[in-house]
């Protein structure tokens, strides 16, 4: 058919860069010439490819190649993990090189983010349950090359949607202070975390030269990081060997949550330095972004820790935040403007900007063509193991909603504050897990 010609003749052209949005195309009798048809053909094709919006017809003017026209993007990101200011020059690189004609407006993501698709027609967003928006969800498998994106992703045992599209992740592992381990003349070598037989040791050496083991926060504002959640996993790994299992009752109320309180009693309250992940001679929850900051933000040089693996069986077990992007879109969007969008969230997938993305927040990327070297804050051997390889354990920390976390945490503090009964709160523990719903499993 002739408008099917025409339409390969202009993706060709756009192809080739002879031809961007917002160019003039040819006449209706240079289109007639080029294809050997009649006036009325070509106004019938040229029509069919503006209802596709391929194509947008001025009358008087002539005809043009459609996306010429600047959409506005609303683009929410979480501030504290990148510096927007080399972001937006990213983002608009990335509409400016590709023709994209988009106008992307970035915004800081925060837990009272509230936006409507009324005044800009797209909203892009991470996707987060706790967030209100507006407006219908870009389904991004509507486009013929989805499946070949979502196959150049690693997205291993985390579970994404044709609503949501991966974006990057963080992990955490474990972490010792050398200069503390030193200080107490802990000589015993710790490579790894697994069933921390040697915590009571630790900890008799720590208190004989007025040190912690580790430190929390237990403070009554900081419900939703539940300091066991970690030791927890590590050691119910050990016995279960299961991630799907690994909040399946009897957790707490059992010898492992005995342990697991035992330990928390040697932990010291984190007040003067919150944030500080050196406070304490171990860490078990230190993230992949501190390689990025330890020495900017906490002026923490690199002979003073070293990043040690927890494990299991001979597998890392790897604590991980997938970060997914949503595309909210009002009822009036057209389909070039979709294919936009969609365009420019391909490019922010790719391996060059990715590179960028990762390399400002210490994150890891999704993309398959990289690999951990091209993270350009892996400049030491001990930072490889937040990376997942096959066979590791991968638990989300979604694997427990954070209302229930936050329950836990102020079960936790009834003890620890308030002299509760170990045993009976750990039962109580036991009976706000249940009906938690597990979805992540050992990497296959």
């Amino acid at each position: 058919m002739v408008v099917d010609e025409i339409e390969a003749y202009l993706q060709r052209r756009m192809r080739e860069k002879t031809l961007i949005p917002g160019d003039k195309l040819p006449s209706y009798a240079e289109l007639e010439a080029m294809f050997h048809t009649s006036y009325m053909t070509i106004q019938r094709c040229l029509k069919k490819l503006e209802q596709k919006g391929l194509v947008k017809i001025v009358h008087g003017v002539g005809s043009f190649l459609n996306g010429g026209e600047t959409l506005d993007v609303d683009l929410y990101l979480t501030a504290t993990t990148f510096d927007f200011e080399v972001l937006q020059k990213i983002v608009d690189r990335i509409s400016r090189e590709n023709n994209l004609f988009l106008n992307i407006h970035l915004k800081p993501m925060s837990y009272d983010s509230v936006w409507c698709v009324t005044d800009h027609k797209v909203v892009i967003a991470e996707a987060d349950p706790w967030l209100k928006s507006s407006g219908f969800l870009l389904d991004y498998s509507m486009f013929p090359d989805y499946a070949d994106v979502m196959a150049s992703i690693q997205t291993w045992s985390m579970k994404f949607n044709n609503l949501q599209l991966p974006f990057y992740f963080t992990t955490s592992q474990g972490m010792v202070n050398l200069d503390i381990l030193r200080k107490i003349g802990f000589r015993k070598p710790i490579r790894e975390f697994s069933d921390l037989a040697w915590w009571d040791e630790l900890n008799r050496k720590c208190r004989a030269c007025g040190e912690f083991p580790a430190v929390a926060n237990f403070t009554q504002t900081d419900l939703w990081h539940f300091p066991a959640f970690v030791m927890t996993v590590l050691l119910m790994l050990q016995e279960r060997q299961d991630v799907g299992t690994l909040f399946r009752i009897p957790v707490f109320s059992g010898e492992i949550g005995k342990r697991v309180f035992q330990i928390l009693d040697t932990f010291g309250d984190r007040i003067d330095a919150p944030e500080f992940p050196l406070a304490g001679a171990v860490n078990l929850d230190i993230g992949s972004w501190f390689a990025l900051q330890a020495g900017p933000k906490f002026h923490v040089f690199g002979d003073s820790y070293r990043i040690v693996p927890l494990m299991c069986g001979g597998h890392k077990i790897l604590k991980y935040t997938a970060i997914a992007l949503q595309t909210f879109v009002n009822a009036s969007i057209s389909d070039n403007e979709k294919k936009r969008v969609w365009e420019f969230l391909k490019h922010l997938l790719s391996r060059k900007v990715q590179q960028e993305i990762t390399g400002m927040s210490g994150a890891i990327s999704f993309c398959a063509e990289m690999t951990p070297e091209d993270h350009t804050w892996v400049n030491r051997e001990d930072y490889l193991y937040f990376f997942p390889q096959k066979g590791d354990y991968l638990v989300s920390t979604f694997l427990l909603p954070s209302e229930r976390v936050a329950v836990l945490s102020a079960l936790y503090e009834q003890y620890r504050h308030f002299g509760s009964d170990a045993e009976m709160i750990r039962r109580v523990m036991d009976a706000k897990l249940l009906n938690v719903f597990n979805n992540t499993k050992q990497m296959s």
